[in-house]
């Protein structure tokens, strides 16, 4: 981000399973009515809203999802977000709270077994911010920590070959002033300024990993909770939401308390 100016990031994950590929379903009035409405909303719409349509997780739908934790610091507190679109997995690789749910709901359903294939296997977008003072290479290993939030979901159905998982991080802690306030003789090269950095020490991140960790796990999941009508999709296809009703009663049978 700089001075005048901001240099957006784009990312995707594919809908081709519910929608059709080739058609320019997004019409400029669509883009009007959605940034009219992200200036009033007071919440993230998750579920299958906006980019979020189309996506599947664990072959339920998915999409948009967030969640965030609060970690106490020397005289004050840092939130760390997160923002997922998730697009991912197979049914018997979904756990919830340590239990196997894809598992138990496709032998109830009698699902037979995926079959591999490079378009099976998904993507998702997990991107992290915080407000504590991280520098990019604290930012990077926070970044790393939302695949522990993500295996906590999938299993060991995450991270594979052809899987697209991008995860970032950001930090709002440090907001230098970038302007110059020294001379710049003859219009040529400035004086050297520096600015003053604030950063967390290493030694006492962790609380910062755990919340971005947990913060990643509930906002899968809250993508699921939010898609749980289901979407018909594009020549009738059907993609069937999350049964949050039985899932939790397949939780408190096995003593998880949600």
């Amino acid at each position: 981000m700089g001075r005048h100016y901001g240099t957006p990031v784009v990312g995707e994950t594919a809908d081709w399973g519910l929608n059709d590929p080739y058609r320019t379903a997004v019409a400029k009035a669509h883009i009007f009515e959605a940034i009219e409405s992200a200036a009033t909303q007071e919440a993230v719409q998750e579920g299958s809203y906006g980019g979020g349509a189309g996506m599947t997780c664990h072959q339920f739908t998915g999409g948009t999802g967030t969640a965030s934790r609060i970690t106490g610091g020397e005289g004050k507190d840092y939130t760390v977000g997160v923002l997922i679109q998730s697009n991912y997995g197979h049914l018997p690789d979904l756990q919830i709270g340590g239990v196997p749910i894809g598992k138990l709901l496709a032998k109830e359903k009698k699902v037979p077994p995926p079959e591999g294939s490079k378009r099976g296997d998904g993507s998702i977008v997990i991107v992290i911010f915080t407000d504590a003072p991280l520098l990019p290479h604290q930012l990077c290993r926070l970044a790393q920590r939302a695949s522990i939030g993500l295996a906590q979901v999938g299993g060991h159905g995450v991270g594979r070959n052809h899987s697209g998982d991008i995860f970032l991080a950001v930090s709002t802690g440090n907001k230098p002033d970038e302007h110059l306030t020294g001379p710049n003789p003859d219009h040529r090269q400035p004086l050297i300024e520096t600015n003053t950095m604030e950063m967390v020490r290493n030694e006492s991140v962790d609380a910062l990993f755990r919340a971005a960790s947990e913060a990643t796990e509930e906002a899968i999941l809250n993508s699921l909770v939010g898609a749980r009508e289901g979407r018909t999709g594009y020549r009738g296809v059907r993609a069937d939401g999350l049964p949050v009703e039985r899932v939790a009663e397949l939780l408190k049978e096995h003593l998880v308390v949600i």
